[in-house]
């Protein structure tokens, strides 16, 4: 049965079939994401580089591309500190 049948039969829209919710994330990122917090509340003028060289002094395997896409989530659970 094609999946066009299949969702007519369900009563579900064909786009229903298709849709991948958005992922959580992971144990490992979530720990990331805290040290990230962490590191951001002693320096909140590290960029992802920065961050990224911090973390693997703690040990963790990690790559800047990761470090950055994290940064924006864990900023957001950061109170922001304004530096004039």
């Amino acid at each position: 049965m094609s999946i066009n049948k299949q969702c007519k039969l369900l009563g579900v829209p064909r786009s229903s079939y298709y849709h991948k919710p958005k992922r959580k994330e992971g144990l490992f990122n979530e720990l990331l994401m805290q040290a990230i917090d962490r590191i951001y509340m002693e320096e909140p003028t590290y960029g992802s580089r920065r961050i990224r060289d911090e973390l693997q002094k703690l040990g963790y395997d990690v790559g800047r591309k990761r470090v950055r896409r994290l940064m924006p989530v864990a900023k957001n659970a950061v109170p922001h500190h304004r530096i004039h």
